[in-house]
């Protein structure tokens, strides 16, 4: 048994603006996800260009900032997507708050997990 899909799969999909960026029914694995995008979070915050990739393929999500804009576009597609980089920000914290919640309440012995900890975010 693969334990990383059984507890940690999840479907993931991306829309920005209405506008896919990811295709649905893509499952990834939810830590890596939440580590990928925490480092992402951490450079847009600091005002550089980020990116996020995934354990299951090899696509990427490119997150290029613009002004006061996320520009995020995918390295398998070739639409891309604008999003008000504060809005960007608040967005993805509020994603990762919630995986991080749910990942805890699902598995409540991963709260002590000194890994795990590192997504919570205060």
């Amino acid at each position: 048994m693969d334990l990383r899909y059984k507890y940690f799969g999840v479907d993931f999909r991306l829309a920005v603006g209405g506008i896919e960026i990811t295709p649905q029914g893509q499952v990834v694995t939810l830590v890596d996800l939440m580590f990928s995008l925490l480092f992402a979070l951490e450079r847009i915050s600091s005002g550089q260009d980020g990116a996020f990739g995934f354990t299951e393929n090899d696509d990427v999500i490119h997150l290029r900032q613009e002004s006061d804009s996320v520009i995020v576009s995918s390295s398998k597609g070739s639409v891309e997507g604008s999003v008000n980089r504060e809005e960007f920000l608040g967005e993805t914290v509020r994603f990762l708050s919630e995986c991080f919640s749910r990942l805890v309440a699902e598995v409540p012995e991963l709260s002590v997990n000194p890994t795990i900890q590192r997504l919570r975010l205060e």
